[in-house]
Formats: C-alpha cells, structure tokens, sequence
C-alpha cells in the first residue's frame, strides 16, 4: 500500500483545488471544495468524529501527528476574517466545529434574514444572467446549509420574479411545464435568450452610431488665413466676416482636390474666389501650398 503524500504537497495540491479562502459569505461554497479534499486524503474521519483522538497515551502522540497537517490544511484555506476561528483550538476537529458554528448559523433570525433576501431579489439592470442566478443560488444554498432547503418550485419564483422584463418569454415558458424546470436547464435556456438579445443589439448598433455620425459632420479649423468664411473675419465674399468653414469656403484643404485653383493650384477653393485672383499692387504673393494649422 502507498503511503499517503507528505504535508508540503498536500499543500501545493490545495493551493491548486480551493480557489476561495473562507469567508463569512461563502460557507457553503468553501465547504463543497475542501470536503471531497480531505476525504480523498483519507483525512475527513478526524473532522467527522469517525476518528477521534483515542483513549490511549501510547497512541494519542500519533493521532496528534496526523492531525497536524490537516490542522494546516483547513487554516490556510482561512480568510483573515476566518482566522481568529482558529486561534487557540487543538485540532482539527475544533477548528471544524468552530467555523460550522460560526458560518452556517440555524438561528431564526439567519433564516428569516436569507428568506427576506431572497424575497427582495431583483436582477440589476448591468447584471448578466449568469451574476444574477449564481447570486439566487447562493442564498438558496445558504438556506441548506441552515437546515432549510428551498424546494425547487419555490426557488424557481424568486428568480421568476426577480428578472428583467426582457425574459418574460422564458418564464412564461417555463412556469407552464408540470414539473419545475432545474436550476441548470433555467439556467441555459436563460443564457441563450440573453445572447439572442445581445446578438440582435449588436447589429442595430451600429448603424444607429454611423447615422449620428452622418448627422454631426467633423468641423476642421480654417487652413488658411485669408480664407472666406475664416475665424478672422479678414475673407471677402458670400464668407462674410465670422462666418463657419465648409466646402464652399478655405476651411477645408482638400474641398476642391480634384479642380484645383487654376491660378495658384491650391485645393482649397477655386479661381473664381480665390482671394489672389485681383491681386492689389504691393500684396505679397502667396506660397507654393497653403499655409497648414
């Protein structure tokens, strides 16, 4: 027969198998992960009572040895919050006892707090389906863990109740069927719906942005100085002084790219209004290209 790993891999394993430390909100979830952990180490009898500490001096020194490591394993499974639980205990055994009573509370009052929850639950409106049902279910869980397990029909019309108006389909679906549909088959045909709905979103939203960008043309700063319809209000013509930048006016550089001014070549305007056409005497020529800002 194989011997059983040594403490440091057991807890390299454990690292890799919880992937939540315990906390006072996730009991139950904590709980699922670590006990079928222990139990394949063979080590689940010493927080059951199936193998206390034995009577017998001669043995207890050996018990304790084997203990010791799974005292290890549950405390680094520990939140800080979970910690103090821990501190002072012996064995395992009392530091199981400990969190149970800590965490999975029977009282009245948790459970009516967890009944009021689930009775006050609303999907968000930015919440995924699946936030939204793993956020049900853990308060359901809650519930079991407390000694008072939902039934299923009953679980199901919370949810029904909780969810945007956008699933109606589903739940008018669902609510028909004879026997209450499962957490896991609502929980499909949820998220297909929701992917449906994404889907069609997807393609009307981008015509409705290319429509507003139709609607709201780019304004680029005039390119020129003496421009008609320039900010500084020096332009002659229909421009006027102060009047905005457009194809008809040197706001835009390449407005007339493909029929240039024949008489300095600039792509801005053309002959007819360009500004140096009647050029004054003294006025300095222009250069080559237009000036950039």
């Amino acid at each position: 027969m194989t011997s059983p790993p040594s403490s440091p891999s057991h807890k390299a394993s454990l690292s890799q198998i919880l992937t939540h430390k315990l906390t006072p909100k996730n009991y139950v979830y904590w709980k699922t992960q670590i006990v079928p952990y222990l139990k394949g180490q063979r080590f689940y009898g010493h927080v059951d009572s199936s193998n206390p500490c034995p009577f017998y001096a001669t043995k207890v020194d050996a018990w304790h040895e084997k203990d010791a490591p799974i005292m290890s394993i549950i405390i680094s499974s520990l939140s800080d919050d979970a910690m103090p639980l821990a501190v002072g205990r012996d064995t395992s055994k009392e530091i199981w006892d400990a969190l149970h009573a800590a965490f999975s509370s029977t009282s009245t009052t948790r459970i009516l707090s967890l009944n009021v929850a689930l009775q006050n639950l609303v999907q968000k409106p930015k919440e995924t389906i699946t936030q939204f049902l793993h956020r049900a279910k853990a308060l359901s869980d809650e519930l079991s863990a407390a000694g008072k397990p939902l039934p299923t029909e009953d679980s199901n019309i919370h949810i029904f109740r909780a969810l945007c108006p956008k699933f109606e389909s589903v739940v008018s679906a669902a609510m028909d069927r004879r026997e209450p549909i499962s957490y896991t088959e609502l929980h499909g045909l949820l998220l297909s719906r929701e992917y449906l709905i994404a889907s069609r979103q997807a393609v009307s939203d981008p015509t409705v942005d290319a429509a507003a960008n139709i609607a709201q043309p780019s304004r680029s700063p005039p390119s020129h100085p003496y421009g008609r319809g320039s900010s500084t209000g020096r332009g002659r013509g229909r421009g006027g002084r102060g009047a905005p930048t457009g194809p008809s006016g040197f706001g835009h550089s390449n407005a007339y790219a493909h029929s240039p001014c024949t008489i300095y070549g600039w792509t801005n305007h053309q002959a007819p209004m360009c500004y140096y056409r009647n050029k004054p005497p003294g006025q300095p020529t222009p250069p080559a290209f237009p000036p950039t800002h």
